[in-house]
């Protein structure tokens, strides 16, 4: 064989490994398309289920989200990977000086889950409960639903 078939056959085979690389790219660049679209309807109908909205649950998600520079210079979005692990923790208890407060589902089921941070999540609003706080949507029992389901998602996450 001469030097010339020989370089005609790599050109040959580089073609067709470059063609087979593109369709490969495809094929997963499809295969991402569908996961997302099963994502998202998973997410849609966990929502619907908790009586929240898909435009709720999209506010609830900026915060885990940042805007970072991609390699070929374009902004991608990516999630925050940078929160800690939540762990369960002790219950929050009062003072020794007061007495302690009864603690109801919402609240052992916060603590659970978010360890110290239950305190804070519980008082602080949440664009998921339209803008309320856990603690003042829990006080209807429709409102008590939507933050069990709300700590539901945050444990099946």
């Amino acid at each position: 064989m001469n030097l010339a078939a020989n370089k005609e056959d790599i050109y040959q085979r580089i073609d067709r490994l470059t063609r087979e690389r593109n369709a490969l790219a495809r094929q997963r660049e499809q295969l991402r398309a569908i996961e997302l679209q099963q994502l998202a309807e998973a997410f849609a109908a966990q929502l619907a289920d908790a009586g929240l909205t898909v435009d709720e649950g999209i506010a609830a998600l900026r915060p885990h989200t940042i805007l970072r520079s991609g390699t070929n210079g374009g902004d991608i979005a990516h999630r925050d990977r940078t929160h800690s692990v939540i762990r369960p923790g002790p219950y929050v208890t009062a003072p020794k000086s007061a007495p302690r407060p009864a603690m109801d589902d919402v609240h052992i089921k916060a603590q659970d889950l978010l360890g110290r941070g239950a305190a804070a999540w519980l008082q602080s609003p949440h664009a998921l409960l339209g803008g309320a706080s856990p603690l003042d949507m829990a006080s209807t029992a429709r409102g008590k639903h939507k933050v069990m389901a709300l700590l539901d998602a945050y444990a099946n996450a």
